[in-house]
C-alpha cells in the first residue's frame, strides 16, 4: 500500500476568509476496505479520480457511488466509503462563507449527504478534466485558486450589476 498526501493553506487574506485548504490524497492499495469518515465541521468540493469508491449514509441508509466531483456537506454524523483500488482524491475545504459566495448555498441547506457536482456547479466538471490532466500538486492549486478568483469576480460583477439595473428601472 501506497499513500501520499498533500495539503495547501492560503496565505492570501482574502482567500483565508472563505477558503480553508486544499488538500490531495493518493492511496494505491488494491485491497477492499471501509472508511469512516468522522464529521469536521466544514463543506468541501472533492474531485474523485479514483477507481471504484460507494458512499453509504447510514442516517439515510442511502449507498451510491461517488460521482467523477463532488460536494461533502456539513456533516453532523459520521459516513462510510467502502474502497475498491485506487483511491485518489483531489478537495477544497471551504468554510461557509466561501459555499455562500462561490455556490450561493447556505451551510444549512448541505449539511449530512453528499451532492453531484453537476448539481452544484455547471462548470465543476470540466475543472475536474483540467485538474485530471495535470499531475503537478501546486500547479493543481494554482489552477483551482485561478477558478476560484475568477467565480468570484463573476459573483462580484453579477451582484454589482443586478444592484445597478435595480437602482436605474
Amino acid at each position: 500500500m501506497t499513500q501520499t498526501s498533500d495539503i495547501f493553506f492560503p496565505t492570501d487574506e482574502i482567500e483565508k476568509t472563505f477558503l480553508n485548504c486544499i488538500w490531495r490524497i493518493t492511496d494505491f492499495d488494491s485491497n477492499k476496505r471501509k472508511e469512516i469518515i468522522l464529521p469536521k465541521g466544514t463543506v468541501e468540493i472533492i474531485f474523485n479520480f479514483s477507481d471504484n469508491i460507494s458512499y453509504f449514509n447510514p442516517s439515510s441508509q442511502v449507498k451510491k457511488k461517488l460521482p467523477l466531483v463532488f460536494m461533502n456537506g456539513i456533516n453532523f454524523k459520521p459516513f462510510e466509503l467502502y474502497k475498491t483500488g485506487r483511491q485518489a482524491f483531489l478537495g477544497i475545504q471551504l468554510n461557509g462563507i466561501g459555499l455562500r459566495l462561490l455556490f450561493n448555498i447556505s451551510a444549512h441547506e448541505a449539511k449530512n449527504n453528499i451532492y453531484d457536482g453537476k448539481n452544484v456547479c455547471v462548470h465543476l466538471h470540466s475543472l475536474a478534466e483540467q485538474l485530471y490532466a495535470e499531475q503537478s500538486f501546486s500547479q493543481q492549486v494554482a489552477m483551482i485558486l485561478t477558478w476560484i478568483r475568477k467565480k468570484c469576480l463573476y459573483q462580484i460583477i453579477n451582484f454589482l450589476f443586478n444592484v445597478f439595473k435595480n437602482c436605474c428601472i
